[in-house]
């Protein structure tokens, strides 16, 4: 199983579902390959946005409290950090974190910090001090972020979000090329989706194609495309609560993402 994982760290709703994607995993005995792919939803120069002082915001992120109980979460919704950071540094560090191996602890370490411990994670100190937390050397780390090494890798990855995959909304998560629903972010959910799509790949692995349909047979299962067996998922989207149609992605990697 691969899983694209698109995010970006101020977030919540992405902490959530990572959350309950890997424990759903864990539980499963599965071990997929993830690919963490970056997404900035506030780009510089673009005014960083007040979440703290947003009460429709606020009202929207009470869907959280009952999966963040569930997972033991103790997340501000939404932190009081104002206005809400730009994570490109942090992203930018998280190319390096990957080279060394520590990209999902990387993760966790500024998901937490901004979440639960409301730390300004666009601060180059801030971020120095959760790459040393990371097992990283914060010297090397720093001196990445202020000579801008990852800096096209975080651009190419942001223009094959938005141009290739038209990504709009975090989380979006692709499970083998499919992009899957996330309304509830709840454990039971993705193991719902991951026993599904289990599921429906053995049930096409056992799919038997024959050379030439007999004449009375009748071949309308046999017109029906490979990929009806998955769900067809609603949407659900952190900026704007819109529905949209799900899309199909050809799974191909943006160079430098993990």
């Amino acid at each position: 199983m691969k899983i694209t994982f698109v995010s970006d760290y101020v977030c919540p709703y992405c902490l959530v579902a990572k959350e309950a994607m890997l424990r759903a995993v864990q539980e499963l005995g599965i071990k997929p390959e993830i690919t963490w792919h970056p997404f900035e939803l506030t780009v510089e120069p673009k005014p960083r946005v007040d979440t703290y002082h947003d009460e429709e915001r606020k009202a929207h992120y009470q869907v959280l409290k009952e999966p963040c109980r569930e997972l033991g979460l103790d997340m501000k919704l939404p932190p009081a950090v104002v206005p809400r950071p730009y994570t490109r540094l942090a992203f930018e560090g998280f190319y390096y974190a990957a080279e060394q191996g520590k990209e999902e602890r990387y993760n966790d370490l500024m998901y937490r910090a901004y979440f639960v411990d409301e730390k300004d994670i666009g601060d180059p100190d801030v971020l120095c001090e959760l790459a040393e937390a990371a097992g990283l050397d914060a010297a090397e780390y720093r001196r990445a972020l202020e000579q801008g090494r990852y800096r096209e890798n975080l651009k190419e990855a942001n223009r094959h979000a938005r141009e290739d995959l038209h990504v709009t909304h975090v989380p979006t998560i692709y499970v083998d090329g499919r992009e899957i629903t996330v309304e509830k972010y709840t454990k039971e959910e993705f193991l719902s989706t991951f026993r599904d799509i289990k599921e429906s790949t053995r049930c096409q692995r056992r799919r038997r194609i024959p050379e030439r349909v007999p004449e009375r047979r009748n071949t309308a299962e046999a017109a029906v495309p490979q990929d009806a067996a998955f769900f067809e998922p609603s949407e659900c989207s952190e900026q704007s609560g819109k529905t949209e149609k799900k899309r199909a992605w050809n799974g191909s990697k943006v160079p430098g993402t993990f």
